[in-house]
C-alpha cells in the first residue's frame, strides 16, 4: 500500500516538474524571438531614423509585441536612440497572471557599417 501511495506521489512530482520545464523552454523561445526581432527592428530603426507604422507592424506581426520609444524620441543624426520591445507570455505553471517579457536595446541613428 505504501509503495502506490508512493508511485502516485512520485507521478504527480514528475507531472509539475514537467509542467515548469515547459514553462521554462517556452520563455526561452519567446525571448529567443523578441531578441532576433528587437535586432531587426533596430536596424531598420537606423534606416528611417525612428519607429514607423511599418516598424510597429513588423514587430506585431513576426512576434506579437509592441514597440516603445523610451527616450529621444526625435533623434537627430548621431543620437542614441533607445527603444523597448514587449510581449506577454500566458504561462502553464509558473504564474497565474501574464508574464511581461521585454528587451529594451539602443541604436545610433544613422549609423552604418
Amino acid at each position: 500500500m505504501g509503495a502506490k501511495i508512493g508511485l502516485i506521489l512520485s507521478f504527480l512530482f514528475v507531472i509539475v516538474t514537467f509542467l515548469f520545464a515547459s514553462d521554462l523552454m517556452n520563455l526561452q523561445i519567446i525571448y529567443t524571438n523578441l531578441d532576433a526581432v528587437a535586432t531587426t527592428a533596430g536596424h531598420l530603426i537606423i534606416e528611417s531614423g525612428g519607429i514607423t507604422q511599418e516598424i510597429v507592424e513588423f514587430v506585431n506581426l513576426r512576434a506579437n509585441a509592441t514597440i516603445n520609444c523610451l527616450e529621444f524620441c526625435s533623434p537627430r543624426f548621431g543620437d542614441t536612440y533607445i527603444y523597448n520591445v514587449t510581449t506577454t507570455y500566458e504561462s502553464i505553471f509558473m504564474s497565474k497572471d501574464p508574464l511581461t517579457i521585454s528587451i529594451t536595446r539602443s541604436v545610433v541613428i544613422g549609423y552604418y557599417r
